[in-house]
């Protein structure tokens, strides 16, 4: 009795060779579950009583494979792993098994792969970042402001120069329907061949004209009260009064005048032009330019309608440039000229 009770135990621990095989195939003939035309697996027994198939396809990233899951109930188990390379033009198919024992020692990881991972397919391609960029001309360091400070003798020849390129570049401006409203030697720049640029228009202003009734002055709406830098700021602006381009013709007469004229110190140019803003040149100014006296005066004039355009700077000495001048343009631009410059504009 005991040497039979050691053989059916043993026998269940390790049957026969042939036995699991035989078994196998008697399973499948009466479960009819496969039949000769499916994809040929090896199998592995496992003793759970249901089947598992899992199929596992090539993922286009990496190794990682999802799954799907048939179970039914039986006496028996058969995982057989699948891997597709399934193509147009080939159909073939490779099949790879392990069993039960394997599968929990060779690290098979039977989880579910993560949802955000194979999503990675139908997230479309992002288009690359575009930047915005402002190409400028390159100036050199030294703007007029430094200038002014560095050249104490200047030929007359030079300074006429800068003066008629400045005057030239705010009559542009002003044809396009435009003011500049921060005129001063800060933002007047010296390209690298040497001709003048006026820079900064951070506080350009578009030229929308109204007429007041009170004073007759063409002037405009919706302009900022006090803009621009004080000490060339025209009494207009300073007096939160309506204005019009003629703001810059006085801005450019104040940075003729320190073309003009050397200063020390600090204090002293801005105590002489202060004085200025009240009509009170220095003594020896009046003999020493005569013609840029009469020119600064009618430049600096507190009324804007008397203040001269910039054609009437030019037609006038020292700068002399105009020849077959209108004069009707002394104080005030031509208006078809002006209302092409500002649609064209914008």
């Amino acid at each position: 009795m005991l040497l039979i009770k050691s053989a059916i135990a043993f026998f269940l621990l390790q049957p026969p060779p042939g036995w699991q095989e035989q078994h196998d195939n008697d399973w499948i003939k009466e479960t009819g579950e496969f039949t000769a035309e499916t994809t040929n697996h090896t199998t592995a027994s496992i003793s759970k009583n249901k089947t598992v198939d899992i199929k596992i396809d090539d993922d286009p990233f990496s190794n990682n494979y999802s799954y799907a899951i048939n179970e039914t109930r039986s006496n028996d188990s058969f995982i057989v792993f699948h891997n597709s390379t399934d193509t147009k033009n080939d159909t073939t198919a490779r099949t790879d098994t392990v069993s039960y024992e394997e599968s929990h020692t060779s690290g098979v990881n039977w989880r579910r792969p993560s949802r955000r991972y194979h999503s990675l397919n139908e997230i479309p391609p992002k288009d690359p970042p575009t930047f915005l960029y402002i190409q400028m001309q390159l100036c050199q360091r030294q703007s007029l402001k430094e200038w002014l400070v560095e050249n104490k003798e200047r030929p007359f020849a030079d300074v006429l120069q800068i003066f008629k390129q400045i005057v030239s570049a705010v009559e542009y401006v002003h044809m396009h329907g435009l003011i500049h409203r921060d005129l001063k030697p800060s933002n007047i720049f010296f390209s690298l061949d040497g001709q003048i640029k006026v820079g900064d228009f951070g506080l350009v202003k578009d030229e929308e004209e109204s007429h007041d009734t009170s004073s007759g002055l063409r002037s405009l709406k919706g302009h900022t009260k006090e803009v621009g830098t004080r000490l060339y700021m025209s009494p207009e602006q300073l007096n939160g009064q309506k204005y019009n381009y003629k703001v810059d013709i006085y801005s450019l007469g104040l940075i003729f005048f320190e073309l003009l004229v050397y200063f020390s110190t600090d204090m002293e140019r801005i105590q002489t032009m202060t004085n200025i803003r009240d009509n009170k040149f220095p003594k020896d100014f009046t003999e020493q330019y005569s013609d840029e006296y009469q020119l600064l005066t009618l430049m600096l004039c507190q009324l804007p309608e008397k203040r001269l355009t910039t054609f009437g700077v030019r037609a006038r000495p020292p700068l002399n440039c105009c020849d077959n001048y209108d004069k009707t343009y002394d104080f005030e631009l031509p208006k078809s000229s002006r209302t092409i410059g500002l649609a064209s504009s914008k």
